[in-house]
């Protein structure tokens, strides 16, 4: 590619995720996964998950830059439907070029969902599989996707923590947009616990 189609597919890719963010805000989750699907199959295409081909399309900083944030975007979007929908993920983290660069600190809400999508990861492949006549996580597992979970809340940045104001842990008045992400991230982390636990509920012995 030459950076100019390097851009203009970039600017496709970017399309296709604001599409699926729409579709998921409709209820739409099957539409949002299709759309983040062409997506990553652009990003594969592109060879954005590789370091080396992201320096040899991309010789401008900026638009290197750009392209990093979309393809962590794609990946995050990616993981996210997934779960919405229980289908398979579009890419394969061991795809993903382990010294490929991440956003830098400017963009702490996506590093912060990068580490969780890389959780999500590890807990989909704990997970057992659709129809399965077992549906128990082994204790150890269980207890390692807890604790790295929990380490993940941890880890949150201080200003995307989520802080309740009635235990007088935040102010009253937050601003809208980052007391959101503040709750978003909350309730995630939350929710790959509650999806590490379900099986103890599931399980017919339970019932």
């Amino acid at each position: 590619y030459n950076s100019q189609m390097a851009i203009l597919i970039l600017s496709r890719e970017t399309a296709n995720c604001l599409q699926s963010i729409y579709f998921c805000h409709v209820e739409e989750e099957l539409f949002a996964w299709r759309a983040i699907g062409r997506a990553a199959r652009q990003c594969l295409e592109m060879g954005l998950h590789r370091k080396q081909s992201l320096v040899n399309h991309f010789k401008d900083a900026d638009a290197r830059d750009f392209a990093v944030q979309v393809f962590w975007v794609v990946y995050e979007l990616d993981r996210r439907w997934s779960f919405g929908t229980s289908l398979s993920f579009a890419l394969d983290d061991r795809d993903i070029d382990a010294e490929l660069p991440e956003p830098d600190g400017e963009h702490s809400y996506l590093k912060c969902m990068i580490t969780y999508s890389r959780l999500c990861s590890r807990v989909w492949e704990a997970l057992p599989p659709y129809g399965s006549s077992s549906q128990w996580i082994p204790k150890e597992t269980e207890d390692y996707l807890d604790f790295v979970t929990q380490n993940w809340l941890l880890s949150i940045p201080q200003e995307l923590q989520f802080r309740h104001p009635r235990l007088g842990l935040a102010p009253r008045t937050q601003p809208r947009i980052l007391h959101r992400l503040r709750t978003l991230c909350y309730l995630r982390g939350n929710y790959m616990r509650l999806l590490i636990h379900r099986h103890h509920v599931l399980n017919p012995d339970n019932v």
